[in-house]
């Protein structure tokens, strides 16, 4: 009898022992979560591409048509000309400057009519219709 109840109290203090330790917990998905997250926040922190705010075509002087985007920020514009089948990205030193490009075009206005400077062109008046 003795024996049987130093047993018992022997399997009773190492089951309490274990029921004592914690188990770990394995997350197998962890390392892509906190890669997830990582990403979000490097997204968050990136600059915002700026979005049309309004499109607009105009008849020039000599003609020609201008399809000029212009951008949310209020300092970028995008000017298609012609049969180009890329636009020319203008930008404004600030708000209410005229856009201007590496190529020497500038686009001077965002209203109904604006002055349009091409390379090889003298400037000239185009109005929205």
């Amino acid at each position: 009898m003795i024996m049987t109840r130093t047993r018992l109290i022997a399997t009773s203090l190492v089951l309490l022992g274990l029921a004592a330790c914690q188990p770990e917990t394995i997350d197998p998905n962890k390392e892509d979560r906190d890669n997830a997250a990582a990403a979000v926040k490097a997204a968050a922190s990136m600059p915002k591409m700026p979005m049309i705010s309004s499109s607009k075509i105009y008849r020039c002087d000599d003609n020609s048509i201008a399809n000029v985007d212009f951008m949310d920020d209020g300092v970028t514009a995008n000017l298609k000309m012609g049969e180009k089948t890329m636009s020319t990205q203008l930008v404004a030193a600030e708000k209410g400057k005229p856009f201007t490009a590496a190529d020497g075009t500038s686009l001077d206005g965002s209203g109904n009519t604006v002055k349009l400077a091409t390379p090889g062109h003298k400037s000239q008046t185009c109005r929205a219709g």
